[in-house]
């Protein structure tokens, strides 16, 4: 019988678990959807939501499979990059704003003037990047200044990826991936805030690591699972994408050794997106986040994305007339309202290519900021183009406007790359928009890249199988994991006749945002104007 691998997933309007193989082949999987609370510039989990879902997610997941619990050899995990404020007895704090929530959310954005308290000290110091208010150090920052009152509260500052370790295990670690571990001494001292140090508690532990004695007994009995169980240390979910896909190789190829990474972009695209690059020296190079060092002996990672890409294709949908009509269409014909429209596109374009269709229609996708590599969250989206048409052809123009809006927004932050020195000759694609063969056709004609389509369409749950099977000691080192576990189908190739299409996109892209500038800065001459006259 196969060694099996329980691999556990948190996303952000969902959680999945699988049963995988340790070559990477998924046997079973379920899915449970989760609460998100996502008012503007906000976003909130609940903690019991998502613990109370995995548990029966898993218990559906093995009773629903032909596999007996004493079976799984290990159990991995990986989650977004949210965070929590824990009281001493381990109690979440509520958010302030909701009872309902006690869990910051990756993309929330309130401590925003805390991120610029940051990068204002970083200026003065000479170090030009800037820090976002995903940052969990900023949002630590502004508990402290926006609520003294639940900062006295805290005793423990988590990752939520370790925070379910913990649920697991009874053992609290952090890893040289937890987020809320990052930051910098001269900083804190700057802004007065050293005393976030002793609100960090739990043993350091490398990322896929066996954690204390394993599965718990209180974890076990909610889970019907054996006691004693191999849990491995969580990873964040797009560094868990990247290395389910980093090494890929096809069935008839040699495994790939770790330098094989030098020149891929890992492509995590789901609600968010992140890029990951990987070197042999550590970069710092502004617009990109990083260097962190690698799971891969001797190589470093620099980070790039767009906060808002799965959600921001949501948010246009949903909010266009033709919405409920074309939804109610593709349900009739089994389709998700993606794939709905992929098929329209393909009849409206006819003989010529479905990029044309958006010749005139163009977008700045920064509804949510950008994260980098201009690393300006006060940016707003913008579209050009509109018309008095509530048809369900121009619901699917500005699907595709946006889809190739966030493909431009991709290319930006691959030439901040390439002109830091890296080289890239493939795309490896995980995450729920890899799915979608019009988001990567898009992706690889914007940015000139091939990209390297997953043999596991749902690449992200091999996160998970890579982590425990290292802490069953199923594989000898992360290499062997990689390895192991990630191939690919196909190689898409982008449409080398429509790279004049794409320079002019890239090129009105740009444009947008020197609009963008420009009105700004004509509204405040006028309003200085105005201001003056007064007095």
């Amino acid at each position: 019988m196969d060694d099996i691998l329980l691999s556990i997933d948190v996303g952000s309007g969902s959680l999945r678990c699988a049963l995988v193989t340790t070559e990477g082949k998924i046997l079973a999987q379920q899915k449970h959807a989760i609460r998100c609370w996502n008012p503007a510039g906000k976003m909130g989990f609940s903690s019991d939501d998502i613990w109370s879902n995995l548990v029966d997610t898993i218990k559906n997941l093995i009773s629903l499979s032909n596999y007996e619990p004493d079976s799984i050899r290990g159990i991995g995990l990986d989650a977004t990059a949210s965070l929590l404020f824990l009281t001493a007895d381990m109690k979440p704090i509520a958010l302030p704003d909701n009872s309902e929530c006690d869990v910051y959310g990756w993309m929330d954005h309130r401590a925003l003037p805390q991120s610029e308290q940051f990068s204002a000290v970083m200026h003065r110091t000479g170090n030009h990047q800037r820090m976002i208010p995903e940052t969990h150090i900023a949002r630590a920052l502004w508990l402290k200044q926006s609520h003294p009152e639940l900062w006295k509260q805290c005793y423990c500052i988590i990752d939520l990826s370790d925070y379910l370790v913990w649920k697991l295990t009874d053992e609290l670690i952090w890893t040289n991936g937890s987020l809320s571990r990052r930051f910098d001494e001269q900083l804190l001292e700057a802004v007065d805030f050293t005393d976030v140090k002793e609100r960090f508690h739990g043993i350091h532990l490398p990322i896929g690591a066996a954690v204390g004695e394993g599965l718990c007994k209180t974890a076990a009995i909610s889970l019907k699972l054996p006691v004693g169980v191999p849990v491995a240390s969580a990873i964040i979910d797009g560094y868990g994408g990247t290395l389910s896909t980093i090494l890929s190789r096809s069935k008839n190829e040699p495994v790939n050794p770790p330098e094989t990474a030098l020149k891929r972009l890992s492509m995590i695209v789901g609600t968010s997106t992140i890029y990951i690059a990987t070197s042999r020296e550590p970069q710092n190079i502004y617009g990109t986040w990083g260097p962190s060092p690698s799971v891969l002996p001797d190589l470093y990672h620099n980070a790039v994305g767009q906060s808002a890409a799965g959600i921001l294709l949501d948010y246009i949908l949903a909010n266009h007339p033709a919405h409920e009509l074309a939804c109610n269409k593709a349900r009739q014909k089994g389709l998700s309202i993606t794939a709905y429209l992929n098929v329209q596109l393909e009849k409206m374009a006819g003989e010529q290519p479905v990029a044309c269709l958006a010749e005139n229609i163009h977008m700045l996708p920064y509804y949510a900021g950008n994260r980098t590599p201009r690393m300006d969250m006060t940016l707003v989206g913008m579209i050009s183009g509109l018309k008095l048409d509530n048809s369900e052809g121009n619901l699917a123009l500005h699907y595709l406007c946006t889809i190739q809006a966030l493909a431009l927004g991709a290319r930006h932050n691959i030439e901040t790359l390439i002109c830091a020195g890296y080289e890239f000759d493939l795309l490896t694609p995980a995450g729920g928009l890899a799915k979608n063969p019009l988001f990567l056709a898009e992706h690889c004609n914007a940015t000139g890249l091939p990209a390297a389509i997953p043999e596991q369409p749902d690449a992200m749950l091999l996160s998970g199988a890579m982590t425990a099977g290292l802490a069953a000691k199923l594989f000898s080192d992360w290499t062997h994991a990689i390895q192991s576990v990630s191939r690919y189908e196909q190689i898409i190739n982008p449409d080398p006749e429509l790279a004049d299409y794409y320079e002019r996109k890239y090129c009105v892209f740009l444009e947008m945002h020197e609009d963008q500038m420009k009105y700004r800065k004509i509204m405040a001459t006028a309003l200085n104007t105005t201001k003056n006259s007064v007095f």
